[in-house]
Parts: structure tokens; C-alpha cells; sequence
């Protein structure tokens, strides 16, 4: 899955833009929206681009 925005409903209630991994299938084409509790509790690990990380947290985890 990748993330790649967020949105807000009617209540303001936050949610993560998802693409799903199996392709454009059901109702949005291969989209959703995951609740950000949803995501807090499912995801195992996160992959981040090294150079889309801060200066300082590159320098605490010693990335050059």
C-alpha cells in the first residue's frame, strides 16, 4: 500500500489516501480512505526516502 495524502470528512475527521496493492479493482479504482487509527494499529514498518527526512533526525540516526 501506498499512502500518498490525507483528507478530512464533513466532521473533520482525518483519513490517509490510500492505493491499495491489488490493482484497480472495487468501487474507487484501486483507492481508499484509511482512518488514521486504522493505520496506527495495521502498519509494521514505514519506508522513507532518505532524503525526504529532516536534517536533524539524518544526523541522530548517523545517514549521510
Amino acid at each position: 500500500m501506498l499512502i500518498y495524502g490525507t483528507a478530512k470528512d464533513q466532521m473533520g475527521n482525518e483519513y490517509y489516501m490510500v492505493k491499495n496493492s491489488w490493482g484497480k479493482v472495487y468501487k474507487y479504482d484501486g483507492m481508499f480512505y484509511a482512518s488514521k487509527a486504522y493505520v496506527r494499529y495495521k502498519t509494521m514498518n514505514i519506508v522513507v526516502h532518505k532524503d525526504a527526512l529532516p536534517k536533524d533526525i539524518k544526523k541522530k540516526l548517523g545517514i549521510k
